[in-house]
């Protein structure tokens, strides 16, 4: 969907009211997890967010282990690092995603628990088995096994804020290559935009912009810098994915197709 609040909640409303009329809990559950994500994203609700979340819980309960546990693990890993920089849960949370994305060949879900998981590392400062964690997200990201634009973008998001709090601009340089390679080989507009952070002049980001003339820093097509509605994230040192205090990017497409996350 496009950046549109209502559209956004309509739709994932809607998907989550006619699987739970199917029947079908575990997709109900997925949906469910993402549109906590929605709610912190678009609202900045984290009480909403915790209510969706604890809905996907009761879905599951009595549900052998699938994609839609690891959905609900990510999102809660997510929220958990982005709300409380609490590393330890977003960790275990992470791998279990991982887990679950490997076994039921979902790799948007291994991806993303991946990129988590190399976020919280990091933040606990182990970097080196941070950054590798988040080097394969991206390289599986970028190299064709996702289909999902939001969940490539997302896993590239981890990396690049990881190479700004810890100044690795020649990671980062490397990487927003490959971003612009996969973007044109693709068609599709750069899917970082870091124009509408507020970096300073002489911070990583800009400086790995200038490095790769202009790609790292100018704003793309498909994202955009919007300012929240009010703050949600209680951790300034990481941006938050999408609506965080510091002027993050957005994602102008927020529902993943439910047949490839299932």
């Amino acid at each position: 969907m496009l950046d549109d609040d209502q559209l956004t909640f309509d739709g994932r409303e809607r998907a989550y009211r006619v699987y739970r009329e199917r029947g079908e809990l575990g997709s109900a559950a997925r949906v469910a997890a993402w549109h906590a994500f929605d709610c912190l994203a678009f609202r900045g609700e984290p009480a909403v967010a915790n209510g969706w979340l604890q809905r996907a819980r009761s879905l599951l309960d009595d549900l052998e282990p699938g994609p839609a546990h690891g959905w609900l693990a990510f999102h809660e890993g997510h929220i958990a690092l982005s709300l409380e920089e609490d590393t330890a849960t977003a960790r275990r949370l992470a791998a279990r995603a991982v887990e679950l994305g490997r076994e039921f060949g979902v790799p948007e879900l291994e991806m993303l628990g991946l990129g988590l998981e190399g976020r919280a590392l990091v933040s606990e400062g182990e970097l080196g088995p941070g950054m590798r964690r988040l080097d394969e997200a991206t390289a599986a990201a970028l190299g064709g096994e996702a289909k999902l634009l939001v969940c490539v973008a997302w896993a590239c998001c981890y990396l690049i804020a990881a190479c700004e709090r810890i100044r690795d601009v020649d990671r980062a340089g490397q990487w927003c290559t490959r971003v612009g390679e996969f973007c044109e080989r693709h068609g599709i507009g750069l899917m970082l935009g870091f124009a509408g952070r507020t970096t300073a002049p002489s911070s990583p980001g800009r400086a790995a912009g200038r490095r790769q003339s202009g790609s790292f820093a100018r704003p793309p097509t498909i994202w955009r810098a919007r300012a929240p509605r009010q703050p949600w994230t209680r951790s300034s040192a990481w941006p938050s994915f999408a609506g965080a205090r510091d002027g993050w990017m957005r994602p102008r497409s927020c529902s993943p197709d439910a047949r490839a996350m299932s």
